[in-house]
């Protein structure tokens, strides 16, 4: 059954019952509404524009017992949240939760008036099963297009064009939390989050899998390669998972087809790497944008052979030094710029930058080489010391 048929079946239950109706995944992310009136009800339209409940808000309705519950629930207003009353109608399949039918009734409806919507909820509920049911196979196709190749695998399926739709380009974009050991609510709720993000794209296009401690999606894209909708679709999980710690991205550039999936999800990680490196970087890093760690995520970072020079080792045995250099360098050597970064009067700066230059032997106000070899430097050691996802 496709979203559009679900669709029909909200539009029968609302006609039915002459109220709003909202459908929600699992984790109350907004799958689809009617279009009745939204107005007395607050939550409903933040919920429409942000595609999904805030945590405070599910927190609220979930202690009604909407989790547990296999009859449809009756929950409260609440003025100061803006929630209308409604009914909360579970949608299960075999036991297993897939999701809530929401129907804001202003309190009207009884528990019998609700016989349209619970005929309707279980073919709802069947649908959405029918789908999770395919969610193994999605994450196994993804798996086969983006990992490396085991023995045996191109002879089970040697043909990307009749296992996958799409034969354009396509970009990879992969998610993982700052922090390692998100617990598995955590790595729940970023892989319904992109399973939800996914089902903006044509059925069977956008495929996505739990890979180690992160979570990828392979995104078709137009023929000209733009990556336009796979940002938007990052910015939509990132935006939508602020309860399960710090999400960040990687989004590969839109060089690729389905056949070279495996190297656009390596540049999806490299991209991931440099979020993960600093924090304070933005959540979302496109290959595209990289910059100079484009070249830096290519170079070990550990081996026989250390990268960073030693004298910049030294500075990072510094912590406060090698913050002052990293700043000065990301202000391309404005010390005024620096002074107002960091908070420190500019002559403490100098201070610093001969300190700098007495304890490590790098020059960084005068010499360019001892510039480059600073920022290299500090920048490999962000990414070593950032998760390693991949």
């Amino acid at each position: 059954m496709s979203i559009d048929r679900i669709g029909a079946l909200l539009d029968g239950i609302a006609a039915a019952l002459s109220c709003p109706v909202v459908l929600d995944d699992e984790r109350q992310r907004l799958i689809a509404h009617t279009g009745h009136d939204v107005s007395a009800d607050g939550v409903r339209v933040a919920s429409i524009l942000a595609r999904g409940a805030t945590p405070e808000i599910r927190s609220w309705f979930e202690q009604w017992g909407i989790l547990e519950a296999t009859e449809p629930v009756r929950t409260p207003a609440d003025s100061e949240r803006q929630i209308a009353p409604r009914w909360v109608v579970p949608l299960r399949h075999q036991g297993m939760l897939l999701g809530f039918v929401s129907i804001l009734d202003h309190g009207e409806l009884t528990r019998e008036d609700l016989l349209p919507a619970l005929e309707s909820a279980g073919a709802i509920a069947d649908a959405l099963y029918v789908a999770r049911r395919a969610e193994p196979r999605v994450s196994a196709l993804l798996q086969f297009l983006v990992l490396p190749r085991r023995a045996g695998d191109d002879e089970l399926a040697p043909d990307v064009a009749a296992m996958y739709p799409h034969a354009g380009r396509i970009a990879v974009v992969t998610f993982a939390g700052r922090a390692a050991g998100a617990g598995s609510d955590g790595a729940a709720d970023l892989l319904a989050a992109v399973r939800h993000a996914c089902r903006a794209f044509p059925a069977h296009t956008a495929l996505y899998a739990a890979i180690d401690e992160g979570v990828a999606a392979l995104v078709p894209l137009r023929p000209d390669g733009v990556t336009g909708p796979a940002i938007r679709l990052a910015e939509s999980v990132v935006a939508g998972t602020t309860e399960t710690s710090d999400i960040v991205a990687g989004v590969s550039s839109g060089e690729w087809d389905a056949e070279s999936a495996a190297r656009a999800y390596g540049e999806s990680i490299r991209a991931l790497r440099i979020s993960l490196a600093d924090p304070s970087s933005p959540a979302i890093s496109t290959w595209d944008r990289a910059g100079a760690f484009r070249a830096l995520t290519l170079l070990p970072v550990a081996g026989a052979v250390d990268p960073i020079d030693p004298r910049v080792r030294a500075l990072l045995l510094h912590p406060q030094l090698a913050r002052t250099v990293e700043t000065f360098l990301d202000s391309a050597g404005d010390a005024g710029a620096t002074a107002m970064r960091l908070q420190i009067h500019r002559a403490t700066l100098y201070q610093r930058l001969a300190r700098v230059d007495e304890l490590c032997a790098l020059d960084i106000k005068r010499s360019g080489d001892d510039r480059l070899a600073a920022h290299v430097g500090l920048r490999l050691a962000a990414l070593a010391n950032g998760r390693h996802v991949g």
